[in-house]
């Protein structure tokens, strides 16, 4: 997936009528998938050899930052957490992004010509979730038993007081559906990373605000080194 992104980016900078969402609406979507897999999966990551470096070779950087503003049509839970994430394994530094984002977010009315017209608003992906909690009672005994929820190993009991988390406190306190959206997963959580099916990963980041504290901060704008 990550491959076909950077080939998309490739072939958009090089042809008119970026400014068009409805045009890209695939790209934002597996884009928002990949992220959303990263934000599952980063602690089973984590764990294996080279886990981080393999994701560093995504080169997320570059697709975040293209004119196709990924960032901006993503659900704003997944584009937060995976900012946490991301600047705590020191992937790619995403509150600029984020902050230009919302500096430049006007107050959004749309009617149905504007979607004929292909003036799409910011939250085109809200329903990429749509079974998210699965609430059919009915049919819920069929998969109850590999229903898994997402659980954050970390407390934020356990998470280092600083600065820069002060400097971004405006944004995790305004993203109120990081703790109203549930979303679940089909696939064992023992199940190998390699081995998990893509099209039944959802997960619940209700009380998923933290990312682990695995390096301490350093002078980069809000990323971490490591210590020799």
């Amino acid at each position: 997936m990550v491959d076909w992104l950077h080939a998309y980016v490739n072939t958009t900078e090089t042809t008119s009528g970026n400014s068009n969402p409805n045009r890209h609406l695939p790209f934002y979507a597996i884009c928002q998938a990949v992220l959303y897999i990263f934000i599952y999966r980063h602690q089973e990551i984590a764990r294996l050899p080279d886990g981080i470096e393999i994701v560093l070779r995504w080169r997320i950087g570059r697709i975040i930052s293209s004119e196709l503003n990924p960032l901006k049509y993503s659900l704003p839970a997944i584009t937060h957490r995976f900012a946490q994430l991301a600047r705590n394994y020191q992937i790619v530094f995403c509150y600029s992004i984020i902050e230009t984002n919302n500096r430049y977010s006007l107050p959004e009315t749309f009617s149905t010509n504007d979607y004929l017209n292909g003036n799409l608003p910011s939250n085109i992906l809200y329903s990429y979730f749509p079974f998210d909690p699965y609430v059919l009672k009915r049919s819920l005994i069929f998969i109850q038993s590999i229903y898994n929820d997402y659980r954050d190993e970390n407390d934020e009991s356990n998470m280092p007081k600083d600065s820069d988390d002060n400097d971004h406190q405006e944004i995790d306190d305004s993203d109120d559906v990081l703790t109203s959206m549930m979303m679940s997963t089909t696939p064992d959580s023992s199940d190998s990373f390699d081995q998990l099916p893509i099209t039944t990963m959802s997960t619940s980041l209700k009380n998923s605000r933290n990312p682990p504290s695995i390096l301490p901060f350093g002078r980069s704008p809000g990323f971490r080194n490591a210590i020799n």
